[in-house]
């Protein structure tokens, strides 16, 4: 049988910005495309100068059945992949996810990679709206509503509707994660929204209260919903990452001294 190849929705690529040699890998959410995360990763590489690679997970960005036939085995080979295609221009990488690319995160740091640190916004270790969905079949779809963003002049580029095994996926990718938390040592950054509809406020301080890292700090953010990378706090969250990454990067340059 012929494989079908769909076509990538406009503005949903993925993107390379080449700059030093601190590289920053980030990591769209689920049903979502690096659209949601260009804004922030622009005005990153324009202010530091690091390199930035945003990848487009397998089945996202062009159709419903295109996601259907994925495994979340499959989402976290491509950060693996984009991860060493990183390492070839850096000497470090930090690692950037929203929602599930956050989930992806945590779970590329608690896999042994040499990560200078990560920073999740709303990473997805709990959706109470997909539960009731773990018993079910794996056949048909659900209707999604409209992306959770406060900022009404912000549109995500997403699907209207999400296959159920896709979720399932999702929900073991959740379930294999958070058994593997505490593995994550290196230092961390987590920033939670407050009035997140998709993910609770509270799985960020779990992840907090289950990573080890030494250096681990939350940063909460009071207007936006769930895609806070679009969302109407932007400038709070390029300040907290651009403010951590420059603490890492002296931290990591006196261990190298001492």
């Amino acid at each position: 049988m012929k494989k079908v190849t769909y076509p990538i929705m406009k503005g949903a690529e993925e993107f390379f910005f080449r700059g030093s040699e601190t590289g920053i890998l980030v990591c769209h959410g689920f049903v979502g495309t690096p659209q949601s995360v260009r804004k922030v990763s622009e005005e990153i590489y324009q202010s530091t100068g690091c390199t930035i690679f945003a990848p487009r997970l397998k089945g996202h960005g062009t159709c419903e059945t295109d996601l259907s036939l994925c495994s979340h085995q499959d989402w976290f080979e491509n950060l693996v992949q984009s991860y060493h295609h990183l390492k070839k221009y850096c000497s470090k990488v930090y690692v950037i996810g929203q929602s599930m690319g956050g989930t992806l995160a945590l779970k590329l740091a608690s896999s042994g990679f040499d990560i200078a640190g990560i920073i999740t916004v709303n990473a997805a270790i709990q959706i109470p709206g997909y539960d009731c969905y773990r018993e079910a079949g794996c056949s048909g779809f659900i209707q999604e509503g409209s992306p959770d963003i406060n900022l009404p002049i912000e549109e995500e580029l997403t699907y209207t509707r999400v296959p159920m095994s896709a979720v399932q996926q999702l929900l073991q990718l959740i379930d294999t994660t958070k058994e593997r938390l505490r593995k994550v040592a290196c230092p961390a950054l987590l920033i939670k929204s407050i009035h997140d509809h998709v993910v609770p406020h509270e799985a960020t301080d779990l992840i907090y209260d289950s990573i080890s890292s030494v250096n681990k700090s939350i940063i909460t953010l009071d207007k936006s919903f769930h895609v806070a990378t679009m969302d109407c706090e932007i400038e709070k969250i390029i300040d907290s990452i651009k403010q951590f990454i420059s603490e890492s990067d002296k931290n990591l340059s006196i261990e190298k001294i001492s």
